[in-house]
């Protein structure tokens, strides 16, 4: 067996069957099902090294992946960004369509902070782009932490009031801690352009409630 070669494939395989499966069931995977998705790798990791913490991008992943058959087209894998002769990210690429996960963008207007210098640019954790303009927004967050979402939320709508083209996504991966007050909160903030989701607990049907934020 070599490690080099036998490692690489068995990681490739693990993602793969993951994808697969999500291509597979998009039409009726429900929010919960890929939350579900995300707390049983998490189970799992606890029965190997007794304790899951540190583990950090798989929710990112797996909602990328359904983005991505949501949309349903073949998507083109291009090299994004390269420093030190090292790849930094991916973006894929569909007609006039560009999908990205962390990838850097300037702000058409400053974002005013307290105490500290305007911020000028941000990261989506998942952005879609047609022709070059912000069509989507997706913000993924771990909990429902009110204080942090609610400054989340502000930020978004500061985006949202500059690329007018764009709608926005605020996805909570863990129910915990969504209170009634959470839901009530979030939900005043939204509108035609801005909506709220939580993954577990949540049996709606993910690509019938994001497609209609879809360009």
């Amino acid at each position: 067996m070599s490690f080099k070669n036998d490692g690489n494939q068995i990681i490739i395989g693990f993602l793969g069957s993951i994808d697969k499966l999500i291509r597979e069931n998009i039409s009726t995977l429900s929010f919960n099902d890929l939350g579900k998705l995300y707390f049983d790798l998490f189970m799992n990791l606890k029965k190997f090294r007794g304790y899951s913490g540190g583990f950090t991008g798989f929710g990112e992943y797996i909602l990328f992946r359904a983005l991505i058959h949501t949309i349903d087209g073949a998507f083109r894998r291009e090299n994004e960004e390269e420093e030190n002769n090292e790849l930094k990210r991916y973006s894929f690429y569909r007609d006039n369509l560009e999908l990205s996960q962390g990838k850097r963008f300037k702000l058409k207007e400053p974002y005013p902070r307290a105490k500290m210098k305007p911020q000028l640019s941000f990261e989506p954790d998942i952005a879609l782009r047609k022709n070059c303009e912000f069509r989507l927004l997706i913000s993924i967050k771990t909990n429902a932490e009110l204080g942090i979402l609610l400054k989340e939320v502000k930020f978004i709508k500061h985006i949202l009031s500059t690329e007018v083209k764009s709608k926005a996504i605020l996805i909570i991966i863990d129910d915990t801690t969504y209170s009634d007050n959470v839901k009530n909160e979030l939900t005043k903030e939204e509108d035609d352009r801005f909506k709220h989701f939580v993954l577990r607990g949540n049996h709606d049907v993910f690509k019938n409630s994001i497609s209609p934020f879809l360009p």
